[in-house]
């Protein structure tokens, strides 16, 4: 453990990172990961947040994946502390961002019930956001993937997640949200039905941090697009004077990004709402 907490303390700088993996680590991690025989359930926390911190680098991700690591992962995620089940499902988001194997894998292990699980209200705001976060990789692109994560459950506690006084966490949900509905009127629907676009509307207020402005502005693009009756819920929740205010507004690029696509999803073959955002 004493080894584990120096190895984390030196996680937090990148070129540390990258030193460690190449030390041989994350083999050592993983086993430690796994836990039995003398490692505490500690022990298994403190692998768990080294190994949160090493697959924000590419190399250390294919390392994570060579010491098969993913297996472990998703076994935290139902049986580790609060604390290990955050840094395991931030360990798995980063696993999935990399690319479709890591996907299926982590998949395959069954993991995304677990995380689905963790989105549940007794949670802490940061597990959460991290399962928000892996779920969001998931489905990222994949219909197959969104349709599994919105049977198990995902998306009345993603819609919950938006007004957790968490920025991360918001920011998160709003991600995850409109990855499962893209290119899914199943699913824009079921968001609209948990009343998710009042909640997304909330968000794009000017005291709110940019990032959750522009995550919040992409997953209202997502749900208005070629769907009338959102385009509808969104004008009639009071979306489209905060969306121009945005795009004039002095936030970063993303966020005037995010609001130029959100008005034109609004606006497309919708002349009520080209005529309000043109007299906003």
């Amino acid at each position: 453990e004493h080894v584990t907490q120096l190895l984390l303390r030196l996680a937090h700088d990148p070129d540390n990172c990258v030193a460690i993996a190449k030390a041989g680590a994350i083999q050592r991690l993983v086993v430690q990961l796994r836990g039995g025989g003398r490692t505490s359930v500690k022990g298994q926390e403190l692998a768990a947040a080294v190994l949160s911190h090493l697959s924000a680098l590419d190399e250390c991700i294919k390392g994570i994946a060579a010491a098969n690591g993913i297996r472990p992962l998703v076994m935290m995620l139902s049986s580790g502390t609060p604390p290990a089940q955050a840094y395991a499902a931030a360990v798995i988001s980063n696993m999935a961002r990399a690319g479709a194997r890591n996907q299926k894998q982590i998949i395959s292990e069954g993991g995304i019930n677990p995380l689905v699980a963790l989105l549940s209200k007794e949670n802490r705001a940061k597990t959460k956001a991290e399962a928000a976060g892996a779920l969001l990789c998931l489905a990222a692109g994949s219909p197959p993937t969104q349709k599994a994560v919105t049977e198990a459950g995902a998306i009345k506690p993603l819609v919950a997640l938006l007004i957790e006084e968490d920025d991360h966490a918001r920011k998160k949900a709003a991600g995850a949200i409109a990855a499962l509905a893209s290119g899914s009127p199943e699913n824009q629907d079921a968001v609209e039905k948990n009343k998710g676009i009042g909640k997304l509307v909330g968000l794009l207020k000017p005291n709110m941090h940019d990032e959750v402005n522009a995550e919040s502005a992409a997953a209202l693009a997502v749900l208005a697009k070629d769907h009338p009756k959102n385009q509808d819920k969104v004008a009639a929740a009071g979306g489209i004077e905060p969306l121009v205010a945005l795009l004039k507004g002095s936030g970063n690029v993303h966020s005037k990004e995010e609001a130029a696509s959100a008005l034109w999803s609004l606006s497309s073959q919708h002349y009520a709402n080209q005529v309000a955002i043109a007299d906003a």
